[in-house]
């Protein structure tokens, strides 16, 4: 394999990885926001600043919040995974990385799933309070 196409196929894991981490990470804020929409209105959209927006659409912020929050992370493991290539010494390489990124997105999304139904079962979602910045909403 030569530079160019080494190159190349860098810049193609780096982006992957960072789109599937804005997907999951805008998965995962509909979720928590099925959860806990309080959580969101009253923290994260200050905390991200989505509130300064004017977004009427709460599901649309809560996705916007996901992806600021994750977009950086997947970057990251891009960077990680890029290297982890360069060491790989086999002929499928490229797809082997693909499929591991794939791999972890899959048991990310899975373990939010799971922590979704615990509390869609064993919770009552109606009256749970949270404590952030020693307050509690």
């Amino acid at each position: 394999m030569n530079i160019i196409s080494k190159i190349l196929s860098i810049i193609l894991i780096i982006i992957f990885s960072t789109l599937i981490a804005i997907l999951f990470g805008i998965c995962h804020n509909q979720i928590s926001f099925s959860i806990s929409n309080e959580l969101f209105e009253k923290y994260f959209f200050f905390q991200f600043g989505t509130s300064e927006w004017n977004i009427t659409n709460p599901r649309i912020n809560a996705a916007i919040v996901g992806f600021l929050g994750t977009y950086w992370l997947g970057f990251y493991f891009g960077l990680i995974y890029s290297v982890i290539f360069l060491f790989l010494k086999t002929s499928n390489n490229l797809k082997y990385i693909f499929n591991s990124i794939v791999i972890n997105f899959s048991f990310a999304l899975i373990g939010s799933l799971l922590g979704y139904f615990i509390a869609i079962l064993f919770f009552d979602l109606e009256n749970v309070s949270f404590k952030v910045a020693n307050r509690y909403y």
